[in-house]
């Protein structure tokens, strides 16, 4: 099934009366660009995931998180790295704004290392209003990267997206400026 841009734009447009009058057709609908990009080969996919609430006997819309992109701007990509810690390879971030080297939760209780646990826990600032988060702990673990072989300590807090972040003082110590 095909939605144009213009009736998705439409103030009108209602896509979950649209979708519940169809909850019995194909679960894939793709949904068309073309007056946005004047290409009619460029096309947008969107699942619609038909579910059924508990303790109902109608189907309803599942809600999908969607990131939208726009297609003109360019991003680059960050920079990531593979190390290891404690002999296992590790999907690393390197982020010259960070003041601290990060390893997630997930990764120091992959990895048994043993918390050091703070006195008293420090404030993470970030440059998003409104977000706070803490390091109450940190490991220290055997680590190496291009050569390097060491003892580095490590801030623990919860990532979602990366095993470590390398931040400054990892720079610093390499020599990167």
């Amino acid at each position: 099934m095909y939605i144009s841009y213009k009736q998705l734009k439409s103030r009108d447009f209602n896509i979950v009366e649209w979708y519940m009058e169809r909850l019995e057709g194909p679960d894939r609908i793709e949904l068309s660009y073309m007056d946005l990009l004047q290409d009619e080969t460029t096309h947008l996919d969107v699942e619609c995931n038909k579910t059924t609430p508990s303790g109902s006997s109608y189907s309803a819309l599942e809600r999908n998180a969607a990131v939208t992109k726009d297609v003109t701007r360019t991003i680059p990509k960050p920079v990531v790295v593979v190390v290891h810690a404690n002999e296992q390879p590790a999907c690393a971030l390197v982020d010259m704004g960070l003041l601290a080297d990060f390893m997630s939760l997930n990764l120091a209780e992959q990895l048994k290392a043993k918390r050091i646990w703070l006195e008293k826990p420090l404030p993470i600032q970030l440059a998003v209003q409104g977000s706070r988060s803490k390091v109450n702990s940190g490991v220290s673990v055997h680590f190496q990267y291009q050569g390097t072989d060491y003892q580095r300590y490590f801030d623990v807090i919860n990532l979602q997206n990366y095993d470590i972040i390398l931040g400054t003082p990892f720079l610093y110590q390499h020599q990167f400026w």
